[in-house]
Parts: C-alpha cells; sequence; structure tokens
C-alpha cells in the first residue's frame, strides 16, 4: 500500500456518513484511521509491545570512553555551557580567558567549533576549573 492509497481511503472515510473507523494493515504497519466530527484522525499502532519499566543502572549505555586523551561529550558540553554563560556569545573573550587559563598562546586554542573533535582531557580541566570560578563571580555581583 502506497501514500496516495492511503490519501484515497482518508478522502473517502472524511465524505462517508456511514465509516466511521478503519484498521489497515500492510506487512507489519499498521494503521488505525478514526473520524472524529469531520476530521480523520490516523493511528500507528504498535507491533511491539511496550517498553517495560527497568532500573537505570541495568541498561547498557552506547556511550563509549573517547579513544587516547580526547575530552569526553559530557566535558565537552559542560565547557560550552559555562563559555555561553559566562561570556554571552562572545567568542573572543571566551577564547582570551582560555588562552589565559591554558596558558597558551591565543592561535594554540582550538575553536569553540572543534571542541569535538579537538579538546583533550588536559585542556578541558583548567578551562572548566577556571570558567566555573569567573561565572560563581558573576552570580555573586548581581545576588
Amino acid at each position: 500500500m502506497n501514500v496516495e492509497e492511503i490519501k484515497e481511503i482518508i478522502k473517502l472515510i472524511s465524505e462517508s456518513d456511514t465509516i466511521g473507523e478503519i484498521k489497515l494493515v500492510s506487512g507489519d504497519v499498521k494503521i488505525k484511521l478514526k473520524k472524529i466530527g469531520k476530521d480523520v484522525v490516523v493511528f500507528n499502532e504498535r507491533t511491539a509491545p511496550p517498553p517495560t519499566f527497568s532500573k537505570a543502572s541495568t541498561i547498557e549505555t552506547q556511550k563509549k570512553a573517547p579513544e587516547g586523551n580526547n575530552a569526553t561529550p559530557g566535558q565537552i558540553k559542560f565547557a560550552r555551557d559555562l563559555v555561553e554563560k559566562v561570556f554571552e556569545g562572545d567568542d573572543r573573550a571566551a577564547m582570551d580567558a582560555i588562552a589565559h587559563a591554558l596558558e597558551l598562546p591565543l592561535s594554540d586554542i582550538p575553536d569553540l567549533d572543534t571542541w569535538d573533535t579537538t579538546l583533550t582531557r588536559d585542556m578541558v580541566g583548567p578551562i572548566i576549573d577556571r570558567l566555573g570560578a569567573m561565572y560563581k563571580m558573576s552570580k555573586r555581583k548581581f545576588d
């Protein structure tokens, strides 16, 4: 069954006064069409039972530790969030502060857009420490 055939069936149901509900089965896909007022609502029925409850500790995660000395995705996200909170979009000031924190020339600091592949664990630690302290100080000024 293709999309055009399904559209035609929806049109027939919406124009009909006697048909209120219909189930379509094509392979392992089940669709339920139900007329509510003048509208036809499409329900996609599950072919497998809904997942059951399980503890978080029993679920295997897809996340792997980064290879080599690369920073973890969580560290990178946390560092980016701190950059946004402290510098509010001023990337130049953020890069300058990061260069000071790492005691490196500005030209050796990886661009924020490339952190997913270039930021190392050795770099992310001092970045988070410095930006975290700056964020706490900025919160105290406004409290």
